[in-house]
């Protein structure tokens, strides 16, 4: 049993947390007693958890959502993964932790290359669709920026990959254009100068 200062304290703790996903204070009691954690961060993120009590998975799959609503996406995973070891009594769970992890690393690793700066916009677009897949897949919460992100390289991507007679490659990207509802006077260059050459 947790002292009356650990209690107070913790309650606070949990007071925050709860104000983040909509506990409502009277659960807080419960929940301090069933277990005490604390995520340690700095300004790259989520770098540690410690606590009293090791917390379950659906502690760490709520802080991976929110992890990920925030764009933390490395954090997402870090802690979609710890999910998965965190006591799951059924298989199938544990399963599908791991799975959820793996798409936020995913969605990490496309989200880095599709938003740097030094990719090229070949090399961007493939990343940025794939992100914007699995965005999708998880709730559709980085759709705004996706598709800004989108909206940028794709016109680029259309007119490098036609620049080094990848027509099919310049096809898609041309279509992604068409998608966002770019109005483009290159792009209908570019659609009547892909016809003529596959002639």
């Amino acid at each position: 049993m947790l002292g009356l200062l650990d209690r107070v304290r913790a309650r606070g703790h949990w007071l925050g947390l709860a104000l983040l996903v909509g506990v409502t204070v009277s659960q807080l009691d419960g929940l301090v007693e069933e277990s005490m954690p604390n995520v340690v961060e700095d300004g790259d993120g989520i770098q540690a958890v410690t606590r009293c009590d090791k917390p379950g998975p659906a502690w760490f799959a709520s802080r991976a959502n929110l992890a990920y609503r925030g764009g933390r996406l490395d954090d997402a995973a870090w802690l979609a993964s710890q999910a998965a070891h965190a006591g799951a009594t059924h298989p199938d769970d544990r399963i599908d932790y791991a799975n959820l992890a793996e798409q936020y690393a995913r969605l990490a690793t496309a989200w880095r290359i599709g938003f740097d700066p030094e990719t090229s916009a070949i090399d961007a677009l493939p990343a940025v669709r794939e992100a914007w897949k699995l965005d999708t897949v998880l709730g559709g919460e980085l759709a705004g920026a996706l598709q800004e992100r989108l909206a940028l390289v794709a016109p680029q991507a259309a007119l490098d990959f036609f620049a080094h007679d990848q027509l099919d490659e310049a096809e898609q990207a041309l279509a992604m254009v068409e998608l966002l509802g770019i109005d483009d006077a290159r792009m209908h260059k570019l659609g009547i100068a892909i016809a003529k050459r596959r002639r």
